[in-house]
């Protein structure tokens, strides 16, 4: 009797991103979207918990919302990101695009700033 061996194809991931995002809708919306691309979104709500997992996510991109549940806001994490050496680029993604947030996002460490809604291709 000759045995076949069927080696499942590995999906492969393109990018790993870090979404610190409070909202639900937002978090699924850019997983939808994320999947298409063959990209993962590992997510948190509280800048602390991402803080926390922080090394052991391994992200190749991070979007961090500007508020967040928990004690640290968006812009905090990302200063706390910056001082421990992460290199990593950084998007701000925020839903209260104010004269001024963009220039206090790339003083923080960011290297982008994006308001929501974000643009979605179809």
């Amino acid at each position: 009797m000759r045995l076949r061996q069927h080696t499942r194809q590995k999906r492969l991931v393109k990018m790993r991103i870090l979404y610190v995002e409070d909202n639900p809708a937002n978090i699924s919306l850019l997983q939808r979207v994320a999947r298409m691309g063959g990209h993962e979104v590992l997510y948190y709500n509280e800048g602390e918990k991402a803080l926390e997992n922080f090394a052991k996510d391994n992200p190749d991109l991070i979007l961090m919302d500007l508020q967040l549940a928990g004690k640290m806001g968006g812009l905090d994490v990302v200063r706390k990101l910056r001082s421990d050496g992460v290199e990593k680029p950084i998007v701000a993604v925020t839903a209260y695009a104010m004269m001024g947030d963009k220039d206090r996002c790339l003083e923080a460490g960011c290297d982008a700033y994006l308001s929501k809604p974000l643009p979605v291709a179809e």
